[in-house]
């Protein structure tokens, strides 16, 4: 996979995981902007786990969200730092 289509893939996953978060987030305005953030969307899911504001399935493809986001932004990472055309 190619860097811009990397890319388009982590704003399809953001995009989605907003709209799942939709009116039921205590932080409305989330930021997703840096890696830290998710890992406390991660802490967030498991205490919603407990809470009952969410369903299990949503909380689920929530982690599978976040899960694919850490896959394609370490590969992102990865095409970054080994271009050719970068490291010369």
């Amino acid at each position: 996979m190619s860097a811009p289509t990397v890319a388009a893939e982590l704003k399809r996953i953001e995009t989605a995981v907003r709209s799942l978060l939709e009116d039921r987030d205590t932080r409305r305005k989330r930021r997703l902007g840096g890696s830290f953030r998710w890992f406390e969307l991660e802490d967030d899911i498991r205490s919603w786990r407990f809470s009952g504001r969410f369903d299990e399935a949503t909380l689920d493809r929530l982690t599978e969200l976040i899960q694919q986001r850490h896959f394609l932004f370490n590969h992102l990472r990865f095409i970054g730092s080994t271009r050719p055309t970068w490291n010369s």
